[in-house]
């Protein structure tokens, strides 16, 4: 039903996404890439293991005992999946950040689903460790624009 509202405006849409998004129906392996690098984006460095772990097992666990859960988690993730299949157009990576607080709760169902509650302080206390010592040791250290050379070519 989404997908059916930007039917009238296809013509456009291709238009701007050869500028600003990804043509996957000209490259139709560009699309798993697009979400491929949108969850690295989302897991980060090293520090992120944790909670990606965390994430899947919570959206497996979620497919073995509570559909409702999964189908959120499912419908959230393959909706924005199949608008770019029929629109022809992908964003960019960072244009899907709106699904990372469906990534944490993926990652907090399945840390709740952990069988006892010293083993699911003990993986918060790693998960806040890792991000806390990634914070603290990327305070310092101007890290260069990823998008740089695309703000170049929009100007």
């Amino acid at each position: 039903m989404i997908v059916l509202v930007y039917l009238p405006i296809r013509a456009e849409l291709e238009r701007a996404g050869g500028h600003w998004g990804i043509d996957v129906w000209e490259d139709p392996l560009a699309l798993p890439g697009v979400f491929v690098d949108t969850a690295r984006i989302w897991i980060g460095g090293a520090e992120g293991i944790i909670p990606a772990v965390a994430a899947l097992s919570g959206v497996l666990l979620a497919v073995r005992r509570r559909r409702d859960v999964a189908l959120y988690f499912g419908l959230a993730w393959i909706v924005p999946l199949l608008a770019a299949v029929v629109m022809g157009v992908a964003g960019q990576p960072c244009s899907y950040l709106y699904l990372l607080p469906t990534f944490v709760l993926a990652a907090t169902y399945g840390i709740t689903q952990v069988p006892t509650a010293r083993l699911r302080i003990l993986a918060l206390a790693f998960l806040l460790a890792g991000y806390g010592w990634s914070t603290a040791t990327k305070v310092n250290k101007p890290a260069p624009d990823p998008y740089g050379e695309l703000a170049q070519y929009m100007v």
